[in-house]
């Protein structure tokens, strides 16, 4: 004889295979699980977000977008975007704020713009570069405004991520502050000799034969300036394009030389694109929650 109880079970079952299919029966008899790698899309990511607000910068001002740990935490990961690109595309291309939410971090997006993170605004600098933030306006504004709004303090687990320009960016900035406790830096370029007729930094330097100094400055890896005082993990595609392999092979050199901290690193293949950045997301993740316990 079936009992009541069978009888309910079955009546789920088969309710859950009208009304959704069979695949879509197994997931929602199941018990829901905590979602760590499922993207969300960009308007539905940016409707979570707690609050967006500006830190001027002269006559202009950059803008921010904070959004909260899912059940709060003093862990935060600060990301840098490209060149030129919106940071919203770590929200149209990746599972970052899903997944750094799940693990318990607050996640703070910054537009850069055409930011090289440089120390300074030069008389050379190009119209279009002299409204930009540099590395010292963040150490100077940026730190100071995260703590008075509470978004982060001294005991912080304070994590910077960025891609290509955003990864020489959150370079320069764990070496000018100790804050940072990990940094995930993803296709960046920090040798600023490889390419002395590099174009973003021509543009906001000038001309390296005309000022070695200001590309001296600009060098991450020199010896007199390179003391960034957290975990590291560095990757690069081996088929990168745009930004040669090369600056990363030589930042793992110095590091490994160095003994300054803990590094991981993956060199593997992919381009400078987001087929590639979006895989190292994950990895980078799980690197932050390893020196943010």
């Amino acid at each position: 004889m079936i009992t009541n109880k069978v009888w309910s079970w079955v009546m789920i079952f088969w309710a859950c295979i009208l009304g959704l299919g069979a695949a879509g029966a197994i997931l929602a008899c199941q018990e829901p699980t905590t979602p760590v790698e499922i993207q969300i899309s960009e308007p539905e990511a940016i409707s979570l977000k707690d609050t967006s607000f500006f830190i001027s910068l002269g006559t202009d001002s950059i803008r921010f977008d904070y959004y909260v740990a899912a059940e709060g935490s003093s862990k935060l990961i600060v990301a840098l975007p490209g060149w030129n690109h919106s940071p919203h595309q770590y929200l149209e291309h990746s599972t970052l704020l899903d997944s750094a939410r799940a693990r318990g971090f607050a996640v703070l997006l910054a537009h850069m713009g055409k930011s090289v993170y440089a120390d300074s605004i030069y008389p050379e600098t190009r119209a279009d570069y002299k409204p930009l933030a540099t590395s010292t306006w963040w150490i100077n504004e940026v730190w100071p405004e995260f703590e008075k709004r509470g978004m982060m303090d001294r005991q912080t687990a304070l994590c910077l991520l960025g891609y290509s320009t955003g990864a020489r960016g959150a370079l320069t900035l764990a070496q000018l502050d100790n804050r940072p406790r990990a940094l995930a830096l993803l296709s960046g370029d920090y040798d600023a000799y490889l390419d002395t007729h590099d174009p973003l930094l021509v543009n906001a330097l000038g001309a390296y034969e005309d000022f070695p100094e200001r590309w001296k400055r600009m060098h991450v890896l020199g010896a007199a300036s390179y003391q960034p005082n957290c975990a590291v993990y560095v990757a690069h595609s081996n088929g990168d394009q745009v930004v040669p392999i090369g600056h990363s092979r030589t930042l793992v050199r110095e590091l490994d030389l160095r003994e300054m901290g803990s590094l991981e690193y993956s060199f593997a293949s992919g381009g400078h694109n987001w087929d590639y950045w979006s895989r190292e997301i994950m990895p980078a993740l799980r690197f932050f929650d390893e020196h943010c316990q």
